[in-house]
C-alpha cells in the first residue's frame, strides 16, 4: 500500500465486528408492537439474515412494495432507504410493521444506551488496539474518526474498548453521506494532507466510500456483506482479518 499520512475511520461495523446489540435494537422495536408483531419483527429478522427474507443489505427499499431492490447504476433517487447495514434494515423491517419514525429513533438510542453498559458484548477488530498505538506513538499516519453515531454512547464505547485516546481527532453525528464531502475538505486542510495521501475505511459504501472516491481519495471498503450493487473501491476486504492485513502493510511503508 501507499504511505497514507492520514487514514479517516468510521465506527459501527469498522472498529468491531460484533453484532450482539442487534438482538437489543430488535426487542426495544418490539416494545413498540404488541406480543404478535414483535414475534413477527424477530421472525423476519432472522429470515432476513439467512437470506431468506424480502430485504437484503446492498438493496434500496422501496416503500410501495415494501421489499428492497437492486440499485441501478445510478441512485435511484425515488426509493426512501439504502439498506447498508443492520441498523438500516432493523429500521425498515420495524417501519413495515407500522412503527414509527419516532419509535425507531426512541429504540435506537436506548439501544445506544445499553452498548454504553454492555461493551463486554463488543469486540475490537483483533489487532486493532495495537495498531493505533503505534500510529500514535509514530504520530503517522493520523488517525482519524468520523461517525454517524451520537457523541455520549461512541466516547463511552471507545473509552471502554481503550482505543478513545489513539485518534488525533474524532467527529460525532457526522451525517454521513450528506456531509462526508465538508469532513474530507477539513481534514484534509486542517491536517494539510492531499486527498491522495488519505485512506477513507469503512462498511458503509454510500457513507464512507463513494463520496471519498469522489473527493479523490482512496477507500477500503470492508464488504462483509458482498453487496451486489456496483461498487468501486481502492481495496476491498470481506473480513476483518483481512482489513488489518491491509492496515499493518501501511506501517511497512
Amino acid at each position: 500500500m501507499k504511505p497514507y499520512e492520514l487514514v479517516l475511520f468510521d465506527f459501527d461495523g469498522t472498529l468491531y465486528d460484533s453484532e450482539a446489540h442487534f438482538d437489543t435494537y430488535i426487542d426495544l422495536i418490539g416494545t413498540h408492537l404488541n406480543d404478535a408483531q414483535a414475534k413477527q419483527l424477530r421472525k423476519l429478522y432472522e429470515r432476513t439474515r439467512a437470506g431468506e427474507g424480502v430485504l437484503r443489505i446492498g438493496e434500496w427499499y422501496d416503500p410501495e412494495s415494501q421489499v428492497s431492490k437492486p440499485a441501478d447504476a445510478t441512485h435511484p433517487s425515488n426509493r426512501k432507504y439504502y439498506l447498508g447495514d443492520y441498523w438500516w434494515l432493523i429500521h425498515t423491517l420495524g417501519h413495515r410493521l407500522g412503527v414509527t419514525d419516532e419509535q425507531l429513533i426512541d429504540s435506537f438510542f436506548r439501544t445506544r444506551d445499553y452498548m454504553m453498559t454492555h461493551t463486554d458484548e463488543i469486540h475490537l477488530v483483533v489487532g486493532l488496539k495495537k495498531w493505533l498505538q503505534t500510529v500514535a506513538k509514530r504520530q503517522k499516519p493520523i488517525a482519524i474518526l468520523a461517525t454517524n453515531s451520537p457523541e455520549p454512547d461512541s466516547v463511552a464505547i471507545l473509552q471502554q474498548l481503550g482505543v478513545y485516546p489513539y485518534f488525533t481527532e474524532m467527529i460525532y453525528n457526522a451525517r454521513k453521506p450528506t456531509h462526508m464531502p465538508q469532513i474530507l475538505e477539513h481534514v484534509s486542510t486542517t491536517y494539510q494532507v492531499p486527498p491522495n495521501r488519505m485512506l477513507c475505511v469503512g462498511d458503509h459504501y454510500y457513507n464512507d466510500i463513494d463520496p471519498a472516491l469522489q473527493f479523490g481519495a482512496d477507500t477500503l471498503f470492508i464488504n462483509r456483506h458482498r453487496v451486489s450493487h456496483p461498487h468501486n473501491s481502492t481495496y476491498e476486504v470481506h473480513t476483518s482479518e483481512a482489513l488489518m492485513e491491509y492496515l499493518t502493510d501501511i506501517l511497512a511503508t
